[in-house]
């Protein structure tokens, strides 16, 4: 049987430390641990925004028009939107003091509130529609209520 150097024993030595160091790499403790964190919610709702789209122009004395829109959330989350409701707010109006100034009695809503049930991303979308704005067609001269811009207030909810 053949002997080994010295030259063949010195690699071969290099060789074993380095193969026993790698297996020592491979050791490790077993331990256990705990910890705790948290999270929080928004602070609440971001007020949405209710866009009326639809023209509510050329109203007359016994007619009506269909009022529509959409909404813009301004929250960087969805917020939910169940139905819309509208008003008209106290307004008068009179070009001809000779006769009856235009209000909000002149005007009436019907179809309010209407369901909406909407997941609302941010930004403008979603849309609603259902609400119609009609003209009293009343007993007295409605004059002062040509060319009037009627106020309609909505909310959401």
């Amino acid at each position: 049987m053949k002997r080994f150097s010295k030259r063949t024993w010195v690699p071969i030595g290099i060789v074993a430390a380095i193969g026993l160091t790698a297996i020592g790499a491979f050791a490790y403790w077993t331990v256990t641990g705990s910890g705790s964190g948290s999270a929080s919610t928004s602070a609440g709702n971001v007020a949405i925004t209710v866009n009326q789209g639809s023209s509510s122009s050329g109203l007359y004395p016994g007619g009506s028009v269909g009022l529509s829109g959409d909404f813009t959330n301004p929250a960087t989350f969805n917020q939910y939107v169940t139905s819309v409701s509208a008003a008209i707010p106290a307004f008068s109006f009179q070009a001809d003091s000779g006769k009856p100034a235009c209000t909000q009695a002149d005007f009436s809503l019907s179809g309010s509130p209407t369901a909406v049930g909407q997941d609302l991303s941010p930004g403008t979308g979603g849309s609603w529609s259902g609400i119609t704005l009609n003209m009293t067609n009343a007993a007295t001269n409605q004059d002062n209520c040509k060319g009037v811009t009627v106020p309609v207030n909505y909310t959401s909810n």
